[in-house]
């Protein structure tokens, strides 16, 4: 047997060595995750106090203040009858998104900054400024 040969063999015996280990330790990791999520269960419901809360979400209609006060300036700029499309077309205002834009009218609809006028086909909503 050549040297090569001998080295192939060596190779193709780790290899399969190796092989075997791996899948030990893959069957030991799946009993052991196994074995923890049948105790946090059981820790769960002798204790459910214990048991980890799940992270509160942000409210989906949530605005930040930055933004409120973005739409704010955009909307001192455009005066009179004005609608979201509108306020996307100003120059010098940078909008993250149409629908962070409309989020931000809506809040200041609600704070009573705005009065909707008519709500037109499509649901494009038509604002005007309360002075």
């Amino acid at each position: 047997m050549s040297y090569f040969e001998e080295a192939t063999e060596l190779l193709k015996r780790a290899e399969g060595e190796a092989a075997e280990l791996v899948a030990a330790l893959e069957q030991s990791l799946a009993e052991a995750r196994e074995t923890q999520r049948r105790a946090a269960r059981a820790v769960a419901a002798l204790d459910p106090d214990s048991a980890p809360k799940p992270k509160k979400k942000a409210a989906p209609n949530y605005v930040s203040e930055a933004v409120i006060v973005n739409v704010r300036n955009g909307v001192r700029d455009v005066g009179g009858h004005f609608t979201s499309a509108d306020l996307l077309r100003i120059n010098g205002h940078t909008w993250p998104s149409n629908e962070t834009l409309k989020r931000g009218l809506r809040a200041l609809h609600e704070q009573g900054e705005l009065r909707l006028v008519k709500q037109l086909r499509g649901g494009q909503k038509v604002y005007e400024v309360i002075r």
